[in-house]
């Protein structure tokens, strides 16, 4: 009987030993599921994003192949098209690239005024004024920027009328902005 006992409680020991086990590997396991929910729930956010992008430039491109952008003072410019948008800082909705890393970036830009029109623009960061462009004379003038900048996460920068201008662009994509974290 004694011996029947011993083994009873070493049955006990180790049923009670593998059920901790089996705690824990649950434990692991709803743990996991939890994490790969959370980055599953994150990759289809960032997925909704871009597409609603894409199809919000779509519609943008689609209503009017030539178009003069009319600008009142302080406006910020709204560039055509987005070809390639890395870590979605810039918006095309508001025309602003919020710089999704803190480091050195360079940004571009080409504007184009309107027939015979002035056009004096200025690229900024955060409210603040780091380059001018002015343009005036018959024609069609390009004004472009060129500069590279010490950004921290969430600074942003974007172009901006200092008076009421008209840019033109069409189909042929005159006005462009580049903005990107050098390595």
């Amino acid at each position: 009987m004694e011996l029947f006992e011993e083994n009873m409680k070493m049955m006990e020991n180790s049923m009670s030993k593998k059920l901790e086990k089996m705690n824990e590997i649950e434990k692991e396991t709803e743990t996991f599921t939890e994490t790969m929910l959370d980055e599953q729930l994150q990759i289809q956010m960032q997925i909704n994003d871009s597409y609603q992008e894409i199809i919000d430039t779509f519609k943008d491109q689609s209503h009017n192949e030539t178009k003069v952008q009319r600008l009142s003072d302080g406006q910020k410019v709204i560039f055509d098209g987005i070809w390639t948008n890395v870590g979605n800082g810039y918006k095309p909705s508001t025309g602003i690239f919020k710089a999704p890393h803190p480091g050195l970036y360079q940004f571009t830009a080409v504007l184009m005024s309107n027939n015979g029109v002035v056009m004096n623009v200025y690229l900024c960061r955060n409210r603040l004024r780091i380059a001018t462009s002015y343009l005036t004379g018959d024609g069609y003038n390009t004004g472009t920027f060129d500069v590279v900048l010490t950004l921290q996460k969430g600074d942003k920068v974007h172009i901006k009328s200092s008076t009421s201008e008209s840019i033109y662009s069409d189909s042929s994509k005159y006005i462009t902005f580049s903005g990107y974290r050098i390595p």
